[in-house]
C-alpha cells in the first residue's frame, strides 16, 4: 500500500509502518505522529533497536507502494 494508506491504517490500530529494506537483516519501523517531533523511527537489526525522531523520508519512500502496517 502507499504511505498515506499505511499511515491511516496504522493510526487506526496504534501501529507502525514499515517497508522492505535492501538489507534483509534490518528493517525500519516508522511511528506516525501529529506532533512537532514528526515521525519516530526505529531501526531494528537483529536484537538491536535504535530509536530516533524526525524521520526524513527519501523520494523512493514517499512514492513506494510496498508499505505495510505492523501492530506494536
Amino acid at each position: 500500500m502507499y504511505i498515506h494508506e499505511a499511515v491511516k491504517a496504522a493510526l487506526e490500530i496504534k501501529g507502525k509502518i514499515t517497508r522492505p529494506q535492501e538489507d534483509p537483516d534490518m528493517h525500519i519501523e516508522v511511528t506516525p505522529t501529529n506532533t512537532y517531533d514528526a515521525c519516530f523511527i526505529t531501526v531494528v537489526q537483529g536484537e538491536k533497536k535504535i530509536t530516533g525522531r524526525c524521520w526524513n523520508p527519501k523520494v523512493n519512500d514517499l512514492m513506494a507502494d510496498d508499505w505495510t502496517v505492523i501492530k506494536e
